[in-house]
């Protein structure tokens, strides 16, 4: 009998925020895609040691800030990555029945 259920949170919770983030990101500093996805992508070594827990929020824009040769605040930064993050249609009805029915839910996720 199945009692828990773990989800991944990008892409399958929530709409991921990424493709959002670039194009505010770009905008704001004159940055193309390709600068951005230098340093935020999960495949970089700034990414990827982020959303492994290696480096901190601040540290990582910071480093990221310091790659594109920019000053801005990061925490501002922050903000406007993790805003473009929406809950997917029809997930809050869904957990919610889930829950309801006894099941124990989760998430496992290298989101940021």
């Amino acid at each position: 009998m199945i009692k828990y259920i773990i989800f991944d949170l990008g892409g399958v919770i929530v709409e991921s925020g990424t493709t959002l983030a670039y194009q505010k990101i770009g905008s704001l500093l004159n940055l193309t895609k390709e600068q951005i996805r230098e340093y935020l992508a999960e495949s970089s070594p700034t990414g990827g040691a982020y959303r492994k827990g290696e480096i901190t929020k601040e540290i990582f824009w910071k480093k990221t800030l310091a790659g594109w040769g920019k000053t801005y605040d990061w925490k501002k930064l922050n903000k406007i990555w993790v805003s473009g993050y929406s809950i997917k249609d029809g997930m809050i009805p869904l957990l919610q029945k889930l829950k309801n029915n006894g099941y124990v839910l989760g998430i496992l996720s290298n989101t940021v």
